[in-house]
């Protein structure tokens, strides 16, 4: 089967013509062949180019080893944590499992800490019902927060690019107030929805005052079918 390192180097050049120098070095650090050309190392473009915050951060990473092999860069963080981190059971959003499964899905690069980003509250009109809502939506990876919701930025970074990531709405009625929540799942059931892909039943827990004391109270996440989304 043919790879991209067996194309013929012009055509190489010429996809070259359309990348920033971050994007043409990740493309040739994907072959030996690619990164080891000497026709491809000094191409004239490359050679006084600025970089821009992000684009020295994207060859920093691809060339520099990670610190220690139990660590990752976090782009939210923006600095190497915990590989355990980047599982949502250890997340303050989520309660673990057993099995030691994850609770919720985790886009690539961001650890657990960052989960409240994929959430967001919306409050309705007094007298509607409290739910939460799961969608596939588009992350900015430039400001690291869910276009349409919390992203500020007007274009799509060519460096960060963004990211396709399960999103979790909640809808409050009238002036509800609900400070703090954990997803959890329950093994015993299965899920509601082909969308859902971790097992288990995906639930909310959020605590509610009823007679002066505190209690907990479940909601299921429903997973209905929308359009993909836009940017």
């Amino acid at each position: 089967m043919l790879t991209f390192s067996d194309l013929p180097l012009e055509i190489v050049l010429l996809v070259a013509d359309y990348l920033s120098a971050d994007s043409f070095l990740a493309l040739r650090l994907t072959a030996k062949s690619l990164y080891e050309n000497d026709r491809l190392t000094n191409l004239p473009r490359f050679q006084k180019v600025v970089l821009s915050k992000c684009e020295r951060l994207r060859v920093r990473l691809y060339l520099k080893r990670c610190p220690s092999p139990w660590q990752k860069y976090c782009f939210a963080c923006e600095r190497h944590v915990s590989l355990a981190n980047f599982k949502s059971p250890t997340g303050a959003a989520c309660i673990p499992r057993d099995s030691g499964a994850e609770v919720v899905e985790l886009p690539p690069g961001i650890c657990s800490y960052h989960i409240p980003r994929l959430t967001l509250t919306t409050h309705i009109a007094s007298g509607g019902t409290n739910k939460w809502i799961s969608r596939v939506k588009y992350l900015c990876m430039h400001c690291r927060q869910v276009r349409g919701w919390r992203c500020s930025c007007r274009d799509i970074c060519q460096s960060c690019g963004t990211l396709l990531v399960r999103t979790y709405e909640r809808y409050l009625s009238g002036h509800s107030q609900v400070n703090s929540f954990r997803f959890c799942r329950d093994d015993s059931l299965s899920s509601i929805s082909p969308f859902d892909k971790l097992g288990g039943r995906l639930y909310v827990r959020e605590p509610q005052l009823v007679a002066g004391s505190s209690r907990a109270v479940y909601y299921l996440v429903q997973f209905p079918v929308f359009p993909p989304p836009t940017f």
